[in-house]
């Protein structure tokens, strides 16, 4: 028998992730059709001096950030993570391109 209260937690996940998803859908389908300088993004963090800034949907929230052990790994989690993105970049170009081959695109 299901309790009240896990069906409710439940829903509201199930409820949650549809909205994160549409409103990833929407923010890449806007950076296709618009094209800005600028790219929106969902959400984005950045360590700059002592302030952790996050950035969601464009609009920007400054916390102040004082953990020095954060601040030490921070730099280098960034880093793998931005060539872990670099190669994942790299491999969907090389299968774009092989898609458009495959279907006859120029």
């Amino acid at each position: 028998m299901h309790t009240p209260g896990k069906t409710m937690l439940a829903s509201l996940g199930i409820f949650i992730g549809i909205i994160i998803f549409g409103a990833h859908v929407i923010v890449e389908n806007y950076n296709q059709t618009v094209a800005p300088d600028k790219p929106l993004v969902l959400m984005d963090l950045r360590l700059e001096q002592d302030n952790l800034q996050v950035t969601l949907l464009g609009d920007t929230l400054e916390l102040p950030f004082k953990s020095i052990r954060v601040r030490e790994i921070w730099p280098t989690t960034r880093v793998e993570i931005e060539h872990l993105v670099d190669i994942i970049e790299q491999r969907l170009k090389m299968m774009q391109q092989l898609v458009y081959e495959i279907k006859g695109w120029p």
